[in-house]
């Protein structure tokens, strides 16, 4: 939960202006055992990201990493977020230079 709260504090913090430090402590969210309200949490930014809603600096790189933190604390409730696209816009450079493709959606993902 100390993570989280600090986080959460840090990507909103006016004077934080660097994307790469958001999207760091997004990715460090995947090591979190998180209990079900922490869960929740997570799962309400991995939503924000995706759809475009955070305006973090950093936002668009995040999206990149959001899928995963569906997929690891996501319950039956992101139905809906796994079956439509990962993107609506403009691919982040960081997902342009490992080719992934706009249409890509979960339910293709292998299962396992």
């Amino acid at each position: 939960m100390e993570y989280l709260t600090w986080a959460g504090v840090l990507m909103q913090e006016e004077e934080q202006i660097y994307p790469d430090v958001n999207v760091a402590l997004t990715e460090g969210l995947l090591r979190l055992e998180a209990n079900k309200f922490e869960s929740s949490k997570i799962r309400s930014l991995a939503a924000a990201f995706l759809s475009g809603k955070s305006n973090v600096p950093g936002a668009p790189d995040c999206r990149t990493v959001a899928p995963l933190l569906v997929l690891r604390f996501g319950d039956t409730t992101m139905k809906n977020l796994r079956s439509r696209p990962l993107s609506s816009g403009p691919l982040p450079l960081s997902t342009q230079a490992t080719g992934m493709q706009n249409s890509a959606r979960f339910e293709d993902l292998p299962a396992g």
